[in-house]
């Protein structure tokens, strides 16, 4: 089974992933904080934290591509995030 060792490991690669998707979202890099966010749900679909931070990496790509005048790319996010 899983030892200590291990689920210490994963709940920093974990940890690591979601602050690497903030950092990647800070720097308007959506798709790349998406990403990371996206492994970590596929080894943890639960995970909260990855779902909220997910969740609002969308909002901002949705608003990044509102105030460029990108209405489809803004459409396309939106069903994608729901």
């Amino acid at each position: 089974g899983e030892g200590p060792a291990y689920r210490a490991a994963r709940r920093m690669l974990t940890a690591a992933r979601l602050g690497l998707a903030r950092q990647y979202a800070a720097a308007g890099q959506w798709a790349a904080g998406m990403a990371e966010l996206e492994a970590v749900l596929e080894d943890d679909p639960a995970n909260a934290a990855a779902l909220a931070t997910l969740r609002d990496i969308y909002d901002r790509a949705i608003n990044d591509a509102i105030g460029r005048g990108q209405w489809v790319e803004a459409w396309g996010l939106r069903l994608q995030r729901d």
